[in-house]
């Protein structure tokens, strides 16, 4: 029985996920003290229930972060209207929520790109020029992941070796 640790650092997001004897879970945390994780039971052996499994894995990823991003924009959204703050610090959470948003539209159009290139289930989290992306492991060959490469290059600007691939099992 082996664990197998996955990470990734995207700026705002640090992404880990942690396989055991076939579970898996990730925590998305963000800058902050919040944290937000998300379990998956084992997958089953029947080809209906893995694609189900595969499906909540996708589904419970995305809610992880757009739970960690509304966190961070609320966040940000304070600093903004506090009469507290300086004029810096709010010029900065401007700056920064900006760059949140412009991030959470890109990944968003990303993963319908992807979706209409055959990969239904995936996920993506951009951050600091950076990407990370997830999709099921049974489609990923070379080309699909150059093909990844170059619409998160036209997307988002992202260049291909700031991309990261994550095939899930």
């Amino acid at each position: 029985m082996g664990w197998s640790v996955l990470w990734g650092r995207l700026g705002r997001l640090a992404l880990f996920g942690v396989v055991a004897a076939g579970a898996v879970a990730f925590v998305i945390r963000t800058r902050g003290p919040e944290m937000l994780s998300a379990p998956l039971t084992p997958p089953a052996k029947t080809k209906a229930t893995n694609a189900a499994s595969a499906d909540g894995y996708f589904i419970l990823f995305r809610l992880a972060r757009q739970r960690a991003e509304a966190a961070e924009e609320s966040l940000l959204r304070g600093i903004l209207t506090s009469a507290k703050a300086s004029p810096k610090a709010q010029d900065e959470a401007g700056a920064t929520l900006s760059a949140v948003l412009q991030a959470a539209r890109e990944e968003v159009e990303v993963e319908h790109v992807l979706t209409s290139q055959g990969f239904p289930q995936s996920a993506v989290v951009i951050s600091n020029g950076q990407a990370m992306v997830v999709v099921p492991q049974n489609r990923m060959n070379d080309a699909a992941a150059a093909r990844i490469g170059t619409d998160l290059w036209h997307l988002a600007g992202i260049e291909p070796e700031e991309v990261l691939i994550r095939p899930h099992v």
